[in-house]
């Protein structure tokens, strides 16, 4: 298993958004600052904005055209996979925040 520093994940605006993206990314980050692409952690409709679970190896992601928020989970070094589906986040949705004991999901 390849082994990170730091391990990023960075969301994108897809095909639905007019982007270029993939999806969510995986970055490693080095003690200097440095970030080195690692490549598509999960393909996504444009997750713009990303959450960690606190305490959960669960990634929360804000789809801002498909008007839902999305949960992967970690599976493998620096993979993802869709963790059930994605529930309805409402009109103009575009964050998303896990509270510290992760109990709780807010997104606006």
């Amino acid at each position: 298993m390849r082994t990170h520093e730091s391990l990023l994940w960075v969301g994108s605006y897809t095909v639905d958004r007019n982007g270029h993206g993939k999806g969510i990314t995986a970055l490693s980050a080095d003690s200097e600052g440095g970030l080195t692409a690692i490549g598509l952690a999960v393909e996504a409709n444009s997750p713009s904005f990303l959450a960690l679970h606190p305490t959960l190896p669960v990634v929360y992601a804000v789809a801002e055209e498909g008007k839902t928020v999305g949960a992967y989970r970690r599976s493998g070094d620096t993979a993802l996979e869709a963790f059930g589906d994605p529930w309805p986040a409402g009109d103009a949705t575009c964050h998303v925040a896990a509270d510290p004991q992760g109990r709780s999901l807010i997104h606006i």
